[in-house]
């Protein structure tokens, strides 16, 4: 499922969010969602090019989605600015038709159902 980050339209939204990071999940939020990626608000970025599984749990949805990414970009607590946060950029890179579907609808405001 080829879905480009950049041509999807981003929302503004804080969901709750696990990511393997080596042996380990991480807690963390997104910042922005859109239905080909997000960005993850963490104090410990992965790299770009980095791939992992992220598991996103959307409102309305029983149990959470499970997507393939690869970070794109970056920026350590250094970098970072009041208006821009520490975290990274990542783009779905496997991603199921359903859950696909379901960010979509979820994004554009629509009921999303199981």
């Amino acid at each position: 499922c080829e879905h480009s980050l950049r041509s999807e339209a981003r929302i503004p939204k804080a969901l709750s969010l696990v990511f393997k990071d080596r042996d380990s999940f991480v807690k963390a939020y997104t910042g922005n969602i859109s239905a080909g990626g997000l960005f993850i608000k963490t104090e410990n970025p992965l790299r770009p090019g980095r791939q992992f599984l992220l598991k996103l749990k959307l409102p309305g949805i029983s149990g959470p989605l499970q997507i393939k990414c690869e970070v794109v970009w970056s920026r350590k607590r250094e970098e970072g600015s009041p208006g821009k946060p520490p975290g990274m950029g990542v783009k779905f890179t496997e991603i199921a038709e359903r859950d696909y579907k379901l960010i979509k609808n979820y994004i554009a405001g629509l009921p999303v159902n199981k």
